[in-house]
């Protein structure tokens, strides 16, 4: 009798991409993310959402204390047909009694995919080295001592809200963006830094301007 694979039974996927930062995709990739996004959000509105998620768990741990992140990823999980585990550091023995390591390696062989929110950015690439299914940075506010941070889905999001407002006739790459308030936040660096603002060429480059209010 044969079953489905899953990752308690696959733990050697081919082709396993994390989801570490907006620069390791290509722009088309990402305006594929876009266009997903989109779909599934017309979805919702009709309660026609498909279960692309249908049981699968998602792995949520946060050494971070989070409102919109805590409940975009559960909701999105359970939308979609799924199920997340809210995994605190008081839940699990993560930097305590078992390395990152040991604790990629278990939840590995329990859930389908895990997100961490946390304050340094190398503990995740640690984590997705020994995970053999996919893991996603909620936010991490520490890249190797550049305290702006990295929140590549908070910047998927933003992608979206102004691909859904361009006026009449333009694209991503032809819009100026001015981050007005504190441009050292995760938020903005991430958008800044994405390849979806990326130029076909050095001319046509967006320009993208901060300014941090007092």
């Amino acid at each position: 009798m044969a079953f489905q694979s899953s990752s308690a039974t696959d733990l050697h996927k081919k082709d396993l991409r994390h989801f570490m930062n907006m620069n390791q995709f290509t722009k088309e990739e990402i305006y594929q993310w876009i266009d997903l996004m989109k779909l599934l959000k017309d979805a919702r509105s009709r309660n026609a959402v498909p279960q692309l998620f249908k049981g699968k768990s998602l792995g949520m741990i946060f050494q971070q204390n989070s409102t919109r992140t805590r409940v975009s990823f559960e909701t999105a999980a359970t939308i979609l047909g799924g199920h997340a585990l809210m995994l605190g550091s008081g839940d699990i023995h993560l930097g305590k009694k078992e390395t990152v390591e040991d604790t990629a390696r278990v939840l590995a062989r329990m859930c389908d995919v895990v997100m961490i929110r946390t304050d340094k950015y190398e503990a995740i690439e640690r984590f997705a080295q020994w995970s053999s299914i996919p893991v996603i940075n909620a936010m991490s506010t520490d890249v190797y001592g550049d305290d702006t941070g990295n929140h590549p889905t908070q910047c998927l999001a933003d992608l979206l809200t102004m691909y859904e407002h361009l006026p009449n006739g333009k694209r991503l790459e032809d819009i100026h963006m001015a981050v007005v308030g504190d441009a050292s936040t995760p938020e903005p660096r991430s958008a800044m830094r994405s390849p979806s603002s990326a130029p076909s060429s050095p001319s046509s480059a967006p320009r993208a301007t901060a300014s941090r209010s007092s």
